[in-house]
């Protein structure tokens, strides 16, 4: 689980103080860190810093908590991500007095995160690059369970050229192709009740083309949704 700490700010002095834990994150000895408002500014990645004391200052005028996230430099050099949130408390005159907090250590979900990302793009350059049609599709069943026709959740540019078919996402095949067989309809239905992959070859007269298609279903038996090159 990720590290938590806990701090008070003198509003008067800008004095902080600094539990343990919050000098363990930052990878500092115990009763180093020198107690003050400008001393933690320091600690945090210069990018940050302004960002971060607007918001939080922003947050003591209009009476409320916040919550950021930012970046600090760890004693052993490294750059860290932080999870801030505090709350000020205020004065019989409404002046704020001192402000409450806790720094969460979230490296590590930032770093997920960052993976997760960089793993999508990936994908994402990939799904538009190659040379066949890639498309997910929802089939649409009628109230007797039979598959009726299906609606384009996603589509890659490869799937366009192939198909003729543009702009298709958010559409359905009989809005883009009114007269499409029921084959295509009843083949995708298939894969999506029951799990089983189809491989085939099939000549489309509407759309005046043959194909060559490999269809599985997405997910588990509760999706509907075809993957379909």
């Amino acid at each position: 689980s990720s590290k938590m700490g806990v701090w008070e700010l003198d509003i008067a002095t800008n004095a902080v103080i600094w539990s343990e834990e919050l000098e363990e994150i930052f990878g500092l000895e115990k009763g180093t860190f020198p107690g003050t408002r400008a001393a933690y500014y320091e600690l945090v990645h210069e990018d940050d810093r302004e960002r971060i004391f607007n918001e939080v200052q922003t947050a003591i005028a209009e009476k409320r908590s916040y919550s950021i996230e930012l970046r600090f430099y760890h004693s052993d050099g490294t750059i860290r991500w932080m999870e801030g949130r505090g709350q000020a408390v205020y004065s019989e005159t409404g002046a704020p007095v001192r402000v409450y907090g806790i720094g969460i250590d979230i490296t590590d979900r930032k770093n997920s995160e960052q993976q997760l990302s960089q793993s999508e793009e990936r994908f994402r350059t990939l799904f538009d690059s190659i040379d066949e049609g890639f498309c997910i599709v929802e089939v649409i069943f009628d109230s007797d369970n039979k598959p009726v026709d299906y609606r384009f959740i996603q589509a890659n540019p490869a799937m366009a050229r192939l198909t003729g078919l543009t702009n298709a996402i958010g559409k359905t095949a009989r809005e883009l192709v009114p007269d499409l067989e029921s084959f295509w309809f009843e083949s995708y239905g298939k894969v999506a009740v029951t799990g089983e992959s189809v491989r085939f070859e099939k000549y489309s007269e509407p759309m005046e083309r043959w194909f060559d298609v490999y269809a599985s279903r997405l997910v588990d038996s509760e999706s509907r949704q075809v993957a379909i090159v």
